[in-house]
């Protein structure tokens, strides 16, 4: 073959090169389907994790919430009886961590848990200065902050419970 024939032949063409186009452009097309669907689920999973509580979660934590605000004024009940409620407590809360499902579920359970941690460290903070101040009454004096520190742990109690209430109702 002579270099003047091999000049002649068309290596690349108008029509190659539409075919190769109109082949991406569908490539293009199938991938943007795919991807505009897969996010359009991803979008409803996210939505359903983030706002919707199932009824089972509900339940429980509504049991689990009406045992912890039994506990409320824990420091007038007995040694034993708190003990007892804190028990149930624990074990409602349990419940209610194994009946959740969604982020919006486990985030209900965080609270309540929160919230009876806040109850169980105010008594123990309660059961303290009570010591402190039988063995040694001029104990206020020497420690003003443990009032401020009793004051905000009963303000982050009840904004839990408010919170809570107004999740679960």
């Amino acid at each position: 073959m002579k270099v003047r024939e091999l000049l002649q032949i068309e290596l690349w063409s108008k029509e190659i090169s539409r075919k190769i186009l109109r082949r991406t452009w569908k490539i293009l097309v199938r991938i943007g389907i795919v991807s505009g669907v897969i996010v359009l689920v991803l979008g409803i999973i996210l939505v359903v994790e983030l706002r919707w509580m199932t009824s089972g979660e509900r339940k429980a934590a509504t049991v689990a919430l009406v045992e912890i605000d039994g506990l409320q004024n824990i420091d007038s009940l007995s040694e034993d009886d708190a003990n007892a409620g804190l028990k149930r407590a624990n074990e409602k809360l349990g419940l209610a961590s194994q009946a959740s499902w969604t982020i919006r579920d486990k985030s209900v359970v965080l609270s309540l848990s929160m919230y009876l941690w806040e109850i169980e460290h105010k008594r123990e903070d309660k059961k303290f200065i009570d010591n402190a101040i039988r063995n040694n009454p001029s104990w206020w004096n020497s420690h003003p902050d443990s009032l401020a520190r009793l004051k905000k742990l009963e303000r982050s109690e009840s904004i839990f419970r408010a919170e809570l209430h107004k999740e679960l109702n």
